[in-house]
């Protein structure tokens, strides 16, 4: 987030340190950026003094912890390096940077205080106020409510019951799937057309399934901003979560292609195992085998990859052969694994 965040609020995006610098009491960029350092810093040290202990823990660390605990930190030290090196955070200032280890911070824009705003403005909206208001709209106005009732029956607007799914939509995300399925379409060549109705589609269930996971998983935050259902409620959500995903069956006929409902079902089936396993076994403390964990990730985190691969396979003109088929799924399976 240090390293990223002239890009991302150069783009009307934010993260931690745009998040710091709108707490209470606001902070400097410079003063944001000087506590996310330290935070680095801190979270660091605490997890060098943990990797020190692991041999004191005695029989029950086995060699697979000590290489994946080692390899963490690998990671934390490599992503470090590769962020000097890369020209994704610094453009034309890269060498400057890597010979300085400075970095220029710009003023963040309009957009991103928006945003905040926004999102600030979401949070505090709790769902009691919501049923206050739907309470003295329908005691004061029955014409309205009677109006409200033919849009429904006519599956008119849905934008008062999809509100939680129209809250997530709007908070700035990095966007991953979209570019993938751009960049998978290379080899694909699906008409612009179908390839926005699958994009769209992929947007929806992504989104969707996110609703569906803070619950599960209790979070607090998303994408930095409350999560959904703190703020609508958890009932609310819930049916708008399910309700996006049956609106995606629906466009997906829009395709115009008699295997498209199979494949989505046949997806979202493993989703939900994949998502039910997770569950399981974490509620009641059960460590699955390897081969089952490789395939409980592969349902829940690679299954989109996978519908992306196989909608964009269906509606392709072009005959790929099963070899270059076999490779990117093998792609989207890694993707999902990490």
């Amino acid at each position: 987030d240090i390293y990223s965040f002239n890009v991302e609020q150069s783009e009307g995006q934010y993260n931690l340190i745009s998040v710091l610098m709108n707490a209470n009491p606001p902070l400097s960029i410079q003063q944001a950026m000087d506590q996310a350092g330290q935070m680095v810093i801190d979270e660091y040290a605490h997890f060098e003094r943990l990797q020190r202990q692991l041999p004191s823990w005695g029989a029950d660390i086995d060699d697979q912890v000590e290489k994946y605990v080692d390899g963490l930190g690998k990671v934390i030290r490599g992503n470090l390096c590769w962020c000097f090196e890369t020209q994704k955070y610094f453009g034309s200032e890269t060498e400057e940077v890597k010979r300085t280890r400075c970095i220029k911070l710009l003023p963040p824009t309009t957009t991103v205080q928006e945003n905040l705003l926004h999102s600030q403005k979401n949070a505090k909206v709790s769902s009691s106020t919501h049923k206050g208001k739907d309470n003295a709209h329908q005691l004061n106005d029955s014409q309205n409510k009677m109006n409200h009732n033919m849009d429904i029956n006519s599956n008119g607007n849905l934008d008062d019951i999809l509100e939680p799914f129209n809250y997530l939509k709007s908070l700035p995300g990095k966007n991953v799937r979209s570019k993938l399925i751009e960049a998978l379409n290379y080899w694909f060549q699906v008409s612009e057309e179908k390839f926005k109705i699958i994009d769209e589609i992929m947007g929806m269930l992504h989104n969707a399934s996110l609703l569906m996971d803070d619950i599960e998983d209790g979070s607090a935050l998303r994408r930095g901003s409350p999560v959904a259902h703190l703020i609508y409620g958890t009932p609310l959500t819930i049916n708008a979560a399910e309700l996006v995903c049956f609106l995606a069956i629906q466009k997906a006929y829009t395709l115009n292609n008699p295997n498209v409902g199979r494949i989505l079902i046949d997806h979202l089936v493993d989703l939900h195992k994949g998502q039910g396993y997770d569950i399981w076994w974490r509620e009641n403390n059960i460590c699955p085998t390897e081969e089952n964990y490789y395939k409980m990730i592969d349902n829940k985190c690679g299954g989109l990859f996978h519908l992306i691969l196989d909608l964009l396979k269906t509606c392709s003109p072009i005959d790929l052969t099963e070899e270059k088929i076999k490779a990117i799924n093998d792609l989207c399976q890694t993707f999902g694994l990490f």
